[in-house]
């Protein structure tokens, strides 16, 4: 996973306001900080994600959302299991 591919599931998953603060604010336990300290360790983005997604209770099928294509993610956003896409104006 890259850099941009973490950032899009963590805006798809949780908005893009409180995406970037639960990067500051949520402690993960199992990597003893918060996802933005994680990045400055070097940790891998895939192993953020998937505490990330942990702790928040999020599905475990989405650990793997960087990979979704088009019509997924239209269908998880529908279900309401994502934020989903900004919309364009």
């Amino acid at each position: 996973m890259k850099s941009s591919e973490f950032m899009r599931c963590v805006e798809l998953a949780f908005g893009p306001q409180q995406g970037r603060s639960l990067l500051v604010d949520m402690y993960l336990p199992a990597l003893s900080t918060n996802a933005a300290q994680a990045i400055e360790k070097g940790v891998p983005y895939q192993q953020i994600w998937h505490e990330l997604r942990t702790e928040c209770g999020l599905d475990e099928s989405l650990d793997y959302l960087h990979m979704f294509d088009r019509r997924g993610l239209e269908q998880l956003t529908a279900d309401g299991v994502i934020y989903g896409e900004p919309r364009s104006s």
